[in-house]
């Protein structure tokens, strides 16, 4: 889901759908993002957003990425021996208006 900047996620196997936790082996997933019409073909223009043991996860794009903007996403499991799948296919969606506020 998109409110505003904050992005959320859920990931799943797409191999196993209804389950809800990692693949046997998989210790954390990286999450990747491009900004552009177009998902890019080379992998190399996706920017690292992190890495997370969570099948939840949440992402705050910041106010230089400008609303309206079409956000790519895509992610690759990390297995215990740190080895790194090949990505997944990238998903979209427009980033909504408004700046994040900085908390007090």
């Amino acid at each position: 889901s998109v409110s505003g900047r904050l992005v959320k996620t859920r990931l799943h196997d797409t191999a196993d759908p209804e389950r809800r936790g990692k693949p046997v082996g998989v210790v954390g997933v990286n999450i990747y993002s491009f900004v552009g019409d177009d998902a890019p073909t080379d992998p190399r223009q996706y920017h690292f957003e992190g890495m997370t043991s969570r099948m939840n996860c949440e992402i705050i794009f910041p106010n230089t990425v400008v609303s309206g903007a079409t956000v790519w996403l895509c992610a690759s499991w990390v297995s215990q021996r740190g080895q790194v799948s090949i990505g997944s296919s990238p998903i979209s969606f427009t980033l909504q208006g408004g700046a994040v506020t900085a908390s007090a």
